[in-house]
């Protein structure tokens, strides 16, 4: 989202229609706007200890910046993934705003939220991948301040869910609203031809990606059984973040929703085809039917 352009790290080099702009959602869902949160849920949230979770981030490899292709949000989700793997339940969400101060002051820029709860007190955090740290080769990110217009969280509200609620976590709990809709995070993408599309069915089919096999620690390992691996929406993430670095700047999204047998909440990878149609993908089962789901939030 902003203007930074490095080398582009190893990833499937795009064959498909560049430089288009999307214009079709599933189920024609509108754009978010701003002052807006596709809502966290209650129930799965353990905050862990902040600095913890920051030097975990700051050891994270985001890969090469490029604009328009592998930008900032990238870079944000994916340290939401992996942070969310190594600290199960850790309240988090990408940003989408304008920078405040720093080297990106006042440009469109994504970053990750993170929250800690000090008796009961939830305090909320922005990090940013994107800031180098003086003094350190290694070492990536650091705490800044941000402008949030649109907030994604994790664990991601479930509508149909009887268990928990949506519950937004300060500053969000007040001027800011759940609605459903589209955030697309980009100007424009490469369609998946022929080609490419055979690469990401295999890709999903062999599990490329590989899935975080879950901390060490006694406590955390359990945690990960009940706040990761039951958690379908963190699977998706794990798998959008690893497939947008592996075929960049191709058009693969995320869609929170439920299924059409039963209202029950589910997600799913969504591609977008070389006619610019969207193209739904189970990571368990593969292909399924526009008809077999509802969407409520895509994130691409």
């Amino acid at each position: 989202m902003n203007d930074e352009e490095t080398s582009m790290s190893q990833g499937f080099t795009p064959s498909g229609k560049k430089n288009v702009v999307l214009k079709k959602m599933p189920d024609n869902i509108s754009y978010l706007p701003f002052r807006t949160t596709t809502g966290m849920w209650s129930e799965y949230v353990h905050a862990h200890n902040p600095n913890d979770v920051v030097n975990y981030l700051q050891s994270l490899d985001y890969g090469s910046h490029v604009d328009n292709i592998y930008d900032c949000e990238d870079r944000a989700f994916w340290g939401i993934a992996h942070a969310r793997s190594r600290f199960p339940g850790e309240p988090m969400a990408a940003a989408i705003g304008k920078a405040v101060g720093g080297p990106f002051d006042g440009q469109n820029h994504a970053v990750i939220a993170f929250w800690a709860k000090d008796r009961d007190v939830y305090k909320n955090f922005y990090f940013d991948p994107e800031v180098k740290v003086s003094g350190s080769a290694k070492v990536k990110g650091e705490l800044v301040n941000f402008d949030t217009k649109i907030l994604v969280p994790f664990p991601m509200w479930r509508k149909n869910s009887k268990s928990g609620k949506q519950e937004e976590l300060p500053p969000f709990n007040k001027g800011f609203s759940y609605q459903s809709g589209a955030a697309v995070l980009d100007r424009s993408y490469t369609l998946f031809d022929v080609d490419s599309h055979e690469n990401m069915k295999k890709f999903l089919k062999e599990k490329q990606y590989g899935m975080p096999k879950g901390p060490s620690d006694p406590d955390l390992s359990s945690l990960f059984n009940t706040h990761w691996m039951k958690i379908v929406e963190d699977r998706v993430l794990w798998v959008f973040v690893h497939a947008r670095r592996k075929f960049k700047g191709f058009a693969t999204g995320m869609a929170f929703g439920s299924m059409a047998r039963d209202n029950a909440d589910y997600a799913l990878l969504v591609i977008w085809n070389d006619k610019g149609e969207p193209i739904l993908y189970d990571i368990e089962t593969g292909l399924i039917k526009p008809s077999d789901f509802k969407a409520r939030t895509v994130i691409v």
